[in-house]
């Protein structure tokens, strides 16, 4: 008898099984989601699920849908590809910009695609609509009126 199946001694085997104490065992590994250790292929209960099916949102579900897609290009071509609270602040700002429902999907499903609940912001102002801090009676105002260019300053030659 060798030594290490009198010691009881786990080797690991190349097929995936230790071997101990004459018996091969499942292997074991650390689980990064709780802590412990599971046996090899064992899905640990605390894994985060993905979203799928009736777990999704109403607003992720219609937000891919070729209706938006169209619909998102438009109100950027309305808003000139400005974001447009920049603009009403007299800075001229085309970068990271996305369409912004000011009044949100699930508070009112049936404005999801109405133009004057659709306007263009930039990453920045689209956080802070999101959160709140900027005053929807204003994104509403801009919504409504044509996106205007400020003209440029003339140089003094």
């Amino acid at each position: 008898m060798r030594a290490d199946r009198a010691a009881g001694v786990e080797i690991a085997l190349p097929h995936g099984r230790g071997y101990r104490g004459g018996r091969c065992t499942p292997m074991m590994k650390s689980c990064p989601y709780c802590g412990g250790a599971h046996d090899v292929g064992v899905v640990c209960d605390k894994k985060p699920q993905r979203r799928t099916g009736k777990h999704k949102s109403k607003a992720g579900d219609l937000r891919h849908k070729n209706i938006w897609t169209r619909k998102s290009r438009e109100i950027r071509e309305r808003d000139m590809h400005l974001c447009r609270w920049c603009l009403a602040q007299g800075v001229i700002n085309t970068k990271n910009l996305s369409v912004h429902h000011i009044t949100a999907i699930n508070e009112n499903e049936s404005r999801w695609l109405d133009d004057d609940n659709l306007i263009t912001l930039c990453y920045q102002h689209h956080e802070e609509a999101e959160h709140g801090k900027l005053d929807k009676n204003k994104l509403f105002e801009l919504a409504s009126i044509a996106a205007k260019v400020p003209p440029y300053p003339k140089s003094g030659r």
